[in-house]
This record gives structure tokens, C-alpha cells and sequence, in this order.
């Protein structure tokens, strides 16, 4: 009995033990709760952010990287939305098709470069062949041979027509300079050359005769084994008039009286057919402001020379429209006439004209007069420089006489031109020349 009256009093210690410890649980899972609560309070504001997206309960895992994210993503949203921004930016390209309003604009440059261009071709900068020598036969044919261009010519019928003429034998680089007859043999021709002297006679090929560089040539009308020849001074000769007596195989100085030295030259050479012993040459000098200073000499068989004066048409008189610098010979046998031409340029205002005389062969020098033919006007640009060169006479009738035009004038757009007058130069007709 006492063993359980001792025990009964036990069970209800335990009792209130055990709920002790569950009050204590309680209080202390209240009080965890509350320290709690305090960290749960910040998400009810984000949490409608995140209504649209699914509840997931991983987001209370990473707190604070959750809206860090989601922030960025939604900067992202409007620099999308600024990218319509750059589509203005696309309107630039508006701004590139303003490109084709340029190139109108460079169509326009051609436009207004094409008034310009007509003047050029008309200002005959095509190329043109000029006539360097012409010379007559003595034949019934009375055929003319021509140096035009760099090449020979034949023409049976005054010029009107030109057929190239054979050049085999010569050196095929050779440029061409002047044509001489021997009209004591018709048949008999000489050609001056870049690469030397050649003889023709007949039809047959040329035969190399000199390696002299001859500008021009002339066959004696007594002695066809007499020849001059016009070169440049060189210090192999210390001459610009030369002389052979064998057909051009020797060679020898023939130019005293006349002071030349480097840079001078002498471009013509013709004899007077009624008197063999006087002869005429041009002497050039090339070294004064770019055109040549030109003379006239007087010389004879023996190889001296006096300088011939102009008279008024004298280069030395100054500025003057008469100022004439010689340029190119011929004669007229029937007249006794020999014609003069002149270079145009500044001293001379640009006058193409060109001057004869009918007593040059007149002892005294002084008395020699001057007359003007083949007025050409005033050259026009481009061409501020020329000439007027007579080149022949063909005193048989109809009379021709032939002379060579350089530089555009007021008569004339072409650069070079060859003219026949058949009334001793009052007028004046063009011949065509062959195709360049």
C-alpha cells in the first residue's frame, strides 16, 4: 500500500513538466517567429514585381540577386526601345541617297567643260604633217617630190595628189630633212638625213653616200659633183655652210664670212639659175628665248659670204609689224625674183607674211629693195609663233610657186599648210596633203 501511495503522487509532476517544456517550446518558437518577421517584411513590395512571373519560392533563396538581375534586364528594355532611336539614325541613309543630288552635280562639271573642249580640236592640235622641202623635176612630167611629215612624197599633178615615195635603202629610223635635184640629171636625187646622205638615181634603191647630218642641200647647176650643204655648227667641221666637189664623199668648211658658232645653223640653200656663181642661205640661231634669230647671207662657188640687209623688214629695226626674221628661199628664174620668208612672232606682232626682191643679185648690197607678199594675217592662239617658208618655183607656164604656212591665223585654223599662187604670190590657193 505504501509502495503505492508513494507512486501516485509522481504522475502528476510529470505532467506539469511536460508542459512546461511545451510552453517553453511555444514561447521560444514564438520568439524565433518574431526574430524572424522582421527579415520577411521587405518582400511583400517586390513581390507584385514578381506577379507577373511564376511563384517560385527559389527567389527567397537569392534575395538580393533576384531584383539586382531583374533591373538590369529592364535598363536593357528601353535602350531596345532607344534602338527606334538609331532607326532615326537610319534616316541618315535618306541623307546618303542625297549622294545622287552630287552626282548630278558632277555631271554638271563635264557640262560646263564641254564649251571648252570645241575650241581645242578647232585649235587644230591634231597632228598634221608639215612640209619641210619641196623641189621640182626639170622633166616634161614636171613631177613634184616633197618632204612632208617624216616621210617623201611624189606628186604628178601639181600637188593635187601625193603617193608615198619608195625609200628603200635608207636607214629604216631616219628622219627625213630635205630633198635636192641635180638638174643637170634629172634623174639624179639626193635626200638628207638623220642618219645620213643618200643618192637615188632613176628608180633604184638609195645608196648611202655620207653620214653628214645635212639640214640642207644643193646641187651645183655647173658641176653636178659640187654640193652644199647647210649643218649645224659642230666642232668637227667649225662650220654651218659645207662644200663637197666629189659627190658628197668629202666634205669641207665653205662658210666664211658668216660668225657662227654652237647653236647656229643653216637651214637653206639655193643657187641662182641664171647666175651659178651667187648663191643664198639661211642662217638660224636657236638659243635666244626659245625661237630662233634668223639672217640672210649672200655667198658664191668660192665658199665666202656677206649677210644680206632687210632693209624696213630688218629684225634689228625693232617692234615692227615689217620685222622679219628669214625663214625658207626660193627663186623664180624668169623674174630673177627671190623670195624670203619670215618667221611671225613677238617682235613682229605675229605677222605671217613673206618678202621678194628683183635685185638681189645687185652688187651692192644696199641697194636692194624689199616687197611683201603673201600677207597671212596675225597669227591667232595657240599658235603665237610661225613662219611662211617658200619652198619652189616652176617658172614654166602656169607658174607655181609653192611656199609652207606654219601657225594658225586669222586666214587659217590648220597648223601647217601648203599654198601654190600662180600669179607670183598676189593670190593664193591650198593643196591638200596626204593623210598623216
Amino acid at each position: 500500500m505504501v509502495r503505492n501511495s508513494s507512486h501516485q503522487p509522481m504522475r502528476p509532476r510529470y505532467r506539469a513538466g511536460v508542459r512546461l517544456l511545451a510552453v517553453a517550446a511555444v514561447v521560444g518558437l514564438a520568439m524565433l517567429v518574431a526574430a524572424c518577421a522582421p527579415t520577411r517584411t521587405p518582400f511583400p513590395s517586390p513581390t507584385p514585381t514578381h506577379t507577373a512571373a511564376p511563384a517560385t519560392p527559389t527567389p527567397h533563396i537569392v534575395p538580393s540577386a533576384t531584383p539586382t538581375a531583374l533591373l538590369p534586364s529592364a535598363t536593357p528594355t528601353p535602350t531596345r526601345t532607344a534602338l527606334p532611336t538609331a532607326t532615326p539614325a537610319a534616316t541618315a541613309t535618306p541623307t546618303r541617297t542625297a549622294l545622287p543630288t552630287a552626282t548630278p552635280a558632277a555631271t554638271a562639271t563635264p557640262t560646263t567643260a564641254r564649251p571648252t573642249e570645241p575650241p581645242t580640236p578647232t585649235a587644230t592640235f591634231v597632228p598634221v604633217p608639215q612640209v619641210r622641202s619641196l623641189v621640182v623635176s626639170s622633166g616634161e612630167e614636171r613631177t613634184l617630190y616633197a618632204v612632208i611629215g617624216d616621210a617623201a612624197y611624189r606628186s604628178a599633178d601639181g600637188g593635187s595628189t601625193w603617193t608615198a615615195l619608195d625609200i628603200t635603202g635608207i636607214a629604216p629610223e631616219s628622219r627625213l630633212f630635205a630633198l635636192a635635184l641635180d638638174y643637170r640629171n634629172p634623174s639624179v636625187m639626193y635626200v638628207t638625213t638623220t642618219s645620213g646622205i643618200y643618192r637615188r638615181v632613176g628608180n633604184s634603191a638609195w645608196e648611202f653616200v655620207h653620214p653628214l647630218n645635212a639640214q640642207a642641200l644643193a646641187v651645183d647647176f655647173v658641176d653636178s659633183n659640187i654640193l652644199w650643204a647647210g649643218v649645224s655648227w659642230t666642232t668637227e667641221y667649225r662650220a654651218v655652210i659645207l662644200k663637197s666637189t666629189d659627190a658628197g664623199r668629202t666634205w669641207g668648211k665653205a662658210d666664211f664670212g658668216i660668225q657662227a658658232y654652237l647653236g647656229y645653223g643653216v637651214t637653206s640653200i639655193i643657187i641662182d639659175p641664171v647666175n651659178p656663181d651667187i648663191l643664198y642661205a639661211n642662217l638660224r640661231y636657236g638659243g635666244r628665248f626659245g625661237w630662233p634669230d634668223g639672217w640672210l647671207y649672200r655667198g658664191g662657188r668660192t665658199g665666202t659670204w656677206e649677210p644680206l640687209s632687210l632693209g624696213a623688214s630688218a629684225a634689228s629695226a625693232g617692234f615692227s609689224d615689217d620685222a622679219c626674221m628669214p625663214h625658207g628661199l626660193a627663186f623664180d628664174p624668169s623674174l630673177r625674183r627671190l623670195y624670203v620668208g619670215c618667221d611671225a612672232y613677238y617682235y613682229n606682232n605675229s605677222h605671217l607674211f613673206m618678202l621678194w626682191s628683183d635685185n638681189a643679185h645687185e652688187p651692192n648690197s644696199q641697194r636692194i629693195v624689199w616687197g611683201k607678199a603673201l600677207a597671212q594675217g596675225t597669227l591667232t592662239p595657240p599658235f603665237a609663233l610661225g613662219f611662211v617658208a617658200p619652198l619652189a618655183v616652176d617658172a614654166r607656164p602656169p607658174k607655181a610657186l609653192y611656199a609652207a604656212v606654219s601657225g594658225t591665223s586669222t586666214g587659217s585654223d590648220k597648223p601647217y599648210r601648203l599654198l601654190v599662187s600662180r600669179d607670183d604670190g598676189a593670190t593664193w590657193l591650198e593643196l591638200p596633203l596626204p593623210a598623216f
